[in-house]
C-alpha cells in the first residue's frame, strides 16, 4: 500500500489509492428454529411484507401510515405499512405507527400468536386478529 506507520498500524497517505469499502448488509437476528436468512428478509420490512409461515404479522390500516415499528419480546421489525415477526408467539408486542404528518399511534398486544393482526382500522386504537 505504501502508507505511513501510525501507532504501529499502516495508514494511507493523502493521494494513496484506498481499496473500495465492503458493502454493508443488514444484521441477521438468529431466532431458535427460524432460518436466519428468511428472518432477515422478513424483518427488513416493506409495504409488500409477506406473512411469515407460523409467524406474527401486523398491518396498519391507519390512513397515511408512513412507518410501523413492532417490538415483540425484544425482537423489533420495521416497515412502511406492515411487518412480520418470525416467531410463533410472543408474550407482549408493542406497536407504534407514525403517520405522514408525524402523528404517532400506539397499541399493545398481549399473548400474540401466529397470524395477522390489523391495527388502527377505522380510527380504533387497538390491534385485533
Amino acid at each position: 500500500m505504501g502508507g505511513a506507520l501510525w501507532r504501529g498500524a499502516e495508514v494511507p497517505l493523502i493521494g494513496d489509492p484506498v481499496a473500495s469499502p465492503l458493502p454493508v448488509t443488514e444484521p441477521i437476528v438468529a431466532t431458535p428454529g427460524i432460518d436466519p436468512q428468511s428472518a432477515a428478509a422478513t424483518m427488513a420490512g416493506s409495504s409488500a411484507t409477506t406473512a411469515v409461515v407460523g409467524g406474527i404479522t401486523f398491518v396498519s390500516r391507519a390512513p397515511d401510515t408512513a412507518k410501523i415499528t413492532v417490538t415483540c419480546d425484544g425482537v423489533e421489525a420495521v416497515g412502511t405499512d406492515s411487518v412480520a415477526i418470525a416467531a410463533p408467539s410472543a408474550a407482549s408486542c408493542a406497536v407504534k405507527v407514525m403517520l405522514k404528518d408525524r402523528t404517532r399511534l400506539f397499541g399493545d398486544v398481549s399473548g400474540a400468536t401466529a397470524g395477522t393482526y390489523t391495527c388502527f382500522d377505522g380510527g380504533t386504537k387497538e390491534c385485533v386478529r
